[in-house]
């Protein structure tokens, strides 16, 4: 387990000391810097909190030198959630997890990522996501912009335009009961429907607006069938959450900080 601080999903863990732990050795982090870790994202877990000034500082020195000194164009940084049904919900119900960050020091934490991100050269172009101009994971940038991508394996889900629809689809989650399926002749393919205009347009907000660029409210339009209600939008703005520019709509630095927040008021909110 991870004892304090920051930890990489690649088993770089800091402690006071930056360190580099790998299966059967512990070396200076200086002294091991193979491109394996990287590659070209770099995943940052802020994992246990103790007080807000005894915390943050030395996430501000191993962030510094492990993310932003090894990143080469992109970095995916994600807060861990912590949700039911899950490993991590089960231990928590239980008592375990203690010392997690509050909401408080979990924005200070996503503050401090975007500052320091910027200043070196990798802004957000989504919530959780900063490159250098041009190395946008282009990827991710189909699911949030409402692209089709096909889901193939276990649990995988998938968003296909055939036919003039756009249809769900759904593999089935157990990695034997998929294998199967698809042995004996199936696609293993448990789900596929054809999804409404309004949930295709709720589908495109709720992705979209993760894009710094936002959504276009034209496209929006045409899916749902109606506009997304101008005084919502108007409330936003005056608020300091969304911004409204040639026909597109979002979220601010400030609104992204609330996004869930800036979704509910515009979900169900057509004219």
């Amino acid at each position: 387990d991870v004892e304090d601080g920051v930890s990489l999903e690649d088993g770089l863990e800091h402690g006071g000391d930056l360190k580099l732990k790998t299966p059967g050795e512990s070396k200076e982090f200086s002294q091991r810097k193979d491109p394996y870790l990287v590659e070209d994202q770099v995943f940052i877990q802020a994992v246990r909190s103790g007080k807000r000034g005894g915390i943050l500082s030395p996430f501000d020195e191993a962030f510094k030198t492990l993310a932003l000194t090894l990143a080469a164009d992109h970095l995916s940084l994600y807060q861990l959630t912590i949700e039911d049904g899950t490993a991590f919900g089960d231990r928590f119900a239980r008592g375990g997890l203690k010392g997690l960050p509050d909401e408080d020091l979990a924005a200070d934490f996503y503050e401090l990522t975007q500052e320091m991100c910027g200043a070196a050269g990798l802004p957000a172009y989504e919530v959780s996501n900063h490159a250098r101009a041009g190395a946008e994971s282009r990827h991710n940038r189909i699911y949030w912009m409402g692209g089709d991508y096909a889901g193939i394996g276990p649990g995988a889900h998938g968003r296909l335009t055939l036919g003039g629809a756009r249809w769900a689809t759904e593999e089935a989650r157990a990695p034997g009961d998929w294998l199967q399926r698809v042995e004996t002749g199936s696609s293993g393919q448990v789900r596929r429907e054809a999804l409404s205009g309004t949930e295709r347009a709720a589908e495109y907000l709720l992705m979209g607006l993760r894009l710094r660029e936002g959504i276009s409210l034209q496209r929006y339009e045409a899916m749902a069938g109606t506009p997304i209600n101008f005084n919502v939008c108007i409330k936003l703005l005056e608020d300091g959450l969304v911004s409204l520019d040639t026909g597109r709509i979002a979220a601010t630095d400030r609104g992204r900080m609330v996004l869930n927040h800036v979704i509910r008021q515009l979900t169900g909110s057509a004219a």
